[in-house]
């Protein structure tokens, strides 16, 4: 949705420490992010990250190499 996007945007990624990718096999793959404090943002999900997902994924743990990138 829109809301979520602009919370997203809202986000720093300074408070971010995770991003997990759990892959189901489909191609429709769960990714979700977690804050400093362990707690996972809802708001955050595939539909607000822009395609190809791992692509940008991988893009942003770069510029942010305090993020881990795990996959389940």
């Amino acid at each position: 949705t829109e809301g979520a996007r602009l919370d997203a945007l809202l986000f720093h990624p300074t408070r971010i420490s995770r991003i997990r990718i759990k892959r189901n096999g489909d191609g429709d793959d769960q990714i979700s992010l977690f804050d400093l404090e362990g707690n996972r943002q809802f708001w955050f999900d595939a539909e607000v990250i822009p395609w190809p997902q791992d692509r940008w994924i991988a893009q942003f743990a770069a510029a942010w190499p305090h993020i881990v990138v795990e996959e389940a």
